[in-house]
């Protein structure tokens, strides 16, 4: 299980090595607390500490094409997933990840509206773990 108290990590927007159809997608990754109001263990401290993680141990990535979004999960654990229009706030998609033979969840978006969408990727106890944008052309 990936766990880690009060730290939150952002993974850079970058292209997908040797595939030059998807493009990561930038995501918060949050391990535990809240980030607009951090906790920190040492008093000296005023901020969340910020990570890069390498990607062999990223728990969660998330690709974008001109049809698709691809999750990529490397968590033992349940996952929830849901899409939501970043006007609206209502959701477009909401699945359930169960660890098991993928780890790769497909998302057709070929016919969600032009716009903006939030992600957002919950534990079994409804802490958001990870976050992000995406544009929809």
């Amino acid at each position: 299980m990936y766990s880690s108290v009060e730290t939150y990590y952002t993974l850079k927007m970058d292209k997908v090595a040797g595939d030059d159809d998807w493009d990561e997608v930038q995501l918060m990754i949050l391990t535990g607390g809240n980030p607009d109001k951090p906790r920190v263990a040492n008093k000296s401290a005023n901020t969340m500490s910020l990570m890069s993680i390498a990607t062999e141990v990223q728990p969660i990535s998330l690709y974008q094409n001109d049809s698709y979004l691809k999750v990529g999960i490397t968590l033992d654990e349940k996952v929830s997933i849901k899409v939501q229009n970043a006007e609206t706030n209502l959701p477009v998609y909401m699945r359930q990840y169960v660890p098991g033979a993928s780890s790769e969840v497909l998302i057709n978006t070929s016919r969600w509206s032009g716009g903006y969408y939030n992600i957002i990727f919950t534990n079994a106890s409804g802490e958001v773990i990870a976050k992000g944008t995406i544009y929809i052309d």
